[in-house]
């Protein structure tokens, strides 16, 4: 796990994140400009989105992981998350 902050591609690192159990709080250290946002870098078992898997082709390479279906839970989710994005920079 890990964040950065600042503009597209920035290697800032303005943002803390805990871990308890299976929740990540993560929280800027300093308050963003125009344009700039918080980016969150975590990692999820393979399987924890339904029916994921590597497809045929990738056996030998572990880059392509194919994505079968995603809830509308994780769509709003994201949604979200871009919301607040935008609403705060």
């Amino acid at each position: 796990m890990d964040c950065f902050t600042g503009l597209l591609g920035s290697t800032q690192k303005n943002c803390i994140f805990n871990q308890s159990g299976s929740n990540v709080n993560y929280s800027i250290t300093q308050p963003l400009s125009i344009n700039e946002g918080l980016t969150i870098v975590l990692g999820i078992s393979l399987g924890y989105i339904n029916k994921t898997y590597l497809s045929p082709s990738s056996q030998n390479s572990s880059t392509a992981l194919v994505l079968n279906s995603i809830s509308i839970f994780d769509i709003l989710y994201i949604i979200a998350f871009f919301s607040l994005c935008t609403l705060y920079s």
